[in-house]
């Protein structure tokens, strides 16, 4: 809603409740007519749902340079309130916003450059 609303652009948001089993079928038309595809969790990226769907496009011959992990790196992490976690780990709605915007060549270059957020390209 907010990318739609400051650069006018159209997104589909799929709502993976779960990870296991993977529904293919759903998620193979999505991936193959996307320009780019970006997944988010609360949890490290390693054997994380990012890592599924990739192994999923691994197996299907899907394009996985689309696919961008939104996720916890693989260290130690702060315990805290779930608030504060995800934002110093970028994974609240301000810091996915901008990894978003930042991967797509979105907004000022300004706004980019005080922008902590990180996207991790796989492929």
């Amino acid at each position: 809603e907010q990318l739609e609303k400051r650069h006018g652009k159209r997104f589909t948001l799929v709502n993976a409740r779960f990870a296991k089993p993977l529904d293919e079928a759903a998620l193979g038309p999505i991936i193959e007519k996307a320009p780019v595809v970006f997944t988010v969790e609360e949890h490290v990226r390693h054997g994380g749902f990012g890592s599924i769907v990739l192994e999923f496009c691994n197996k299907s011959l899907l394009d996985a340079n689309k696919l961008v992990i939104l996720a916890i790196d693989d260290k130690f992490i702060d315990h805290g309130q779930r608030v504060q976690v995800l934002e110093d780990v970028n994974l609240h709605p301000a810091g996915i916003l901008r990894s978003i915007e930042l991967r797509l060549g979105l907004g000022s270059d300004e706004a980019h450059a005080n922008a902590p957020a990180k996207a991790v390209r796989v492929g």
